[in-house]
């Protein structure tokens, strides 16, 4: 495809490793058809390697596995992500590329892909729930019971100014830690479960700052409010 048009990109973007790709409306096929466009030559001409998605952090990888390896399908991992806007022809179309530009090339050129919202974290719940069983499966319903709520909880949805839920979750990552080199994969999706915990208990408008405790006031969640 001519990429003329876009050659201008490399003189703007000098020096640049993160380029923000936004839409002013979700699910929009045009967006994402120069998004798909923008990839191609962001990849192909100025040697960026990763696709970073505000999209489930723990089914990141296996989109990840489908773009390096060819493992899985495309549809069912795309759906995998959680979120209906990108569940488009469009979005199937720039993973299924992004599979093909990785064919036969060797794996420090490959590009990949990663979620990064905590957002529909079964997959983390169910990883954990395997390496506990493994390694201490009289813990396993006692750390985890508390956390399955957060499979589908959404941001504001359990406003909890106590954050009990943060304390659920960090509890089972401070548990992680014990367990050495073998636990590196339960303790990033332990991560992605203390994140979660964090969205869903903030009330609604609460501002988001580090290491800091909600002092919003609880709000009751808004029906269907993401």
């Amino acid at each position: 495809m001519p990429t003329a048009d876009l050659q201008p990109l490399k003189r703007i973007l000098d020096g640049v490793r993160i380029v923000g790709l936004g839409e002013a409306t979700h699910g929009t096929s045009e967006f994402f058809q120069l998004k798909h466009r923008l990839l191609e030559f962001l990849v192909e001409e100025m040697g960026f390697t990763v696709l970073a998605m505000e999209a489930s952090a723990s089914a990141g990888p296996a989109v990840d596995a489908y773009v390096r390896q060819g493992v899985g399908d495309a549809a069912r991992v795309l759906a995998g992500l959680g979120f209906w806007t990108w569940r488009t022809r469009e979005v199937l179309g720039m993973i299924e590329w992004m599979r093909a530009y990785n064919r036969g090339r060797p794996e420090d050129q490959k590009v990949r892909f990663i979620g990064i919202d905590p957002q529909q974290c079964g997959g983390s719940l169910a990883v954990l729930g395997s390496f506990l069983r493994k390694v201490a499966p009289d813990r396993e319903t006692v750390l985890l019971s508390p956390l399955r709520i957060l499979a589908k909880a959404y941001p504001g949805s359990h406003p909890d100014p106590q954050r009990r839920l943060v304390a659920d979750a960090e509890e089972l990552l401070r548990f992680l830690r014990g367990h050495g080199p073998g636990a590196d994969d339960a303790l990033r999706h332990a991560r992605i479960l203390v994140q979660a915990a964090d969205l869903v208990t903030r009330a609604k408008g609460c501002p988001v700052t580090p290491d800091t405790a909600c002092q919003c006031p609880v709000q009751p969640a808004w029906p269907g409010s993401r």
